[in-house]
């Protein structure tokens, strides 16, 4: 069965909205809400985390096996791994970041990699689908970025 024109329409005109945030090229922090929340984006430092995601290096040292790169402000986790991938320019000149990592290779984030939610310190693994919940104290991630 096919989808209805209008549904069909719906999403186009979905994305064509998505796509023209993600496509700004001027600051826009005024439409940065008090609903959106801040997230620490940590990327794994080895590469095979990509192909075996796993949340022990995170639970055991996380300054060991994660790189703190960058602080974003977003409404939620699909945003924060949007806006952490390269699109036609890198993601590290977007206003809603701000880029810690400067001595290194910039990446997008990806599988293996960590987001904080900085005010509550739930962690989250980035998966091949989704994300998997982890937790961490608002302590110990403060350690970490200090």
């Amino acid at each position: 069965m096919l989808p209805e024109q209008d549904e069909l329409e719906g999403r186009m005109v979905s994305f064509l909205s998505f796509k023209t945030i993600l496509e700004r090229k001027k600051p826009m922090l005024h439409l940065l809400a008090d609903s959106q929340q801040r997230f620490a984006v940590y990327h794994a430092r080895d590469p095979w985390a990509m192909l075996f995601p796993a949340e022990d290096g995170w639970l055991s040292d996380p300054a060991l096996h994660f790189r703190y790169v960058a602080e974003v402000q977003a409404e939620q986790l699909e945003q924060v791994f949007a806006l952490t991938n390269h699109q036609e320019t890198s993601w590290t000149r977007h206003p809603a970041i701000i880029w810690h990592a400067t001595d290194g290779p910039v990446r997008s984030t990806s599988v293996g990699d960590v987001i904080v939610n900085t005010q509550t310190g739930q962690a989250w693994l980035v998966m091949p689908s989704g994300f998997r919940a982890m937790f961490t104290s608002p302590a110990s991630h403060q350690t970490q970025t200090a």
